[in-house]
Parts: structure tokens; C-alpha cells; sequence
């Protein structure tokens, strides 16, 4: 019952840490908004139920990958219609969350695809996914102040680093230790190109 609660909270607590990431980005397409309060609310509470139930049911990485790449890209279509932000502040947003389960997990549990574990360690995930969000919001500031350089494609980073963290995973190309150090290097190397990117919108 405990690790029910903890899971329901700190997925609860996610999605609001997604939608402060997705405001970061698309804070000039919200302003011109021409949907209802209330189709967001839909939304976000939709990805809320639909992606608690598959963790708590199946507790396997792809379905996990699968739900928060359609659940946050449906949640980034109410805000722009842009294609290459929306696969942008998809990916981008997917890749941060993923790296910091790694990170929180792989060390401390013996993680089996299908197995549960207790869920302690997913709040620890989402107090690095806070700390990401953070320096996010820090870094598209500051970013926002300079002249840019232009961008040879917006979602082309992110989505990479989803391709080698899945290949990683499921091909067991590497061990515990190793995947952690290779999702820290990949959010490093996301916030670096957040940093370089240029908002052409």
C-alpha cells in the first residue's frame, strides 16, 4: 500500500515537473493559446491515469518509453502545431526523465524488465528530474538573452539519445555502472545543446 502511494505521488509529482518543462519552452505559443483550460486538464489528467496504470501493471521500460513519448508529445499538440517542437520538447523532456531513473535506480536495485521495485528510489528520481527542470529553466534563459547560432535540426539530440539509451538497455551492451555514467553523460550533452539551440519558431 505504501509503495502504491509513493508511486501515485511521485508520478503525480512528474507530471507537474513535465508540464513546468513544457511551459519553459512553449511559454510564448501558451500565451497565444487558443484552446480551454479545461482540454489541458483532460490531458494532463488522461497521461496521469493512463501512465500510472501501465507502470503499476506491466513494469517494463519500453511500455514506459512508449506511454511518455505519446502522452507528452499529445500534451505539447495543445500548446503549438509546430512539428519540429513538438518532437523537440518530446524527446527532450523523455530523454531527462529517462536518464534520471537510470541514474536513481540501476545502482541500488537488480532491475528486472517486468519486475517491480519499491519505490523509494522513484523519489529520488524525481527530485533529480526537479534539479534537471532547474537548470533547464536556467540554461533556455540565459539562452534567450544571447545571439543565437542556428540549428541544424531541433529534435535530432534528444531523439539520438533515446535510440542508444533503448539499444543500451535491450542489448545489454553495458553493465549498471556503466549505462548510470552514459545517462549522465546524455543529459549533459541534451543541456549542452539546449544551451547552443537556437528558438527559431
Amino acid at each position: 500500500m505504501t509503495d502504491l502511494i509513493i508511486c501515485v505521488t511521485t508520478n503525480l509529482f512528474r507530471i507537474y515537473l513535465i508540464s513546468r518543462f513544457i511551459h519553459i519552452f512553449l511559454e510564448d505559443e501558451e500565451k497565444e493559446i487558443c484552446g480551454s483550460r479545461l482540454r489541458h486538464m483532460l490531458v494532463y489528467g488522461g497521461f496521469f491515469i493512463v501512465n500510472t496504470v501501465a507502470y503499476l501493471i506491466f513494469h517494463t521500460v519500453w511500455v514506459n518509453i512508449a506511454c511518455n513519448l505519446m502522452g507528452i508529445g499529445l500534451i505539447v499538440l495543445t500548446y503549438t502545431r509546430s512539428i519540429k517542437m513538438i518532437l523537440f520538447v518530446t524527446c527532450s523532456v523523455c530523454m531527462i526523465n529517462m536518464g534520471c531513473s537510470t541514474i536513481s535506480i540501476l545502482p541500488f536495485v537488480n532491475y528486472k524488465d517486468g519486475v517491480g521495485f519499491n519505490q523509494i528510489y522513484e523519489v529520488i528520481d524525481v527530485f533529480l528530474v526537479l534539479v534537471c527542470e532547474l537548470i533547464t529553466e536556467k540554461i533556455v534563459d540565459a539562452r534567450r538573452k544571447m545571439q543565437g547560432v542556428r540549428n541544424i535540426s531541433l529534435g535530432l539530440v534528444p531523439l539520438c539519445s533515446i535510440g542508444m539509451f533503448c539499444m543500451m538497455i535491450y542489448t545489454k551492451s553495458g553493465t549498471e555502472t556503466g549505462l548510470v555514467i552514459i545517462s549522465v553523460g546524455l543529459i549533459i550533452v541534451n543541456f549542452f545543446y539546449l544551451f547552443f539551440v537556437q528558438y527559431t519558431f
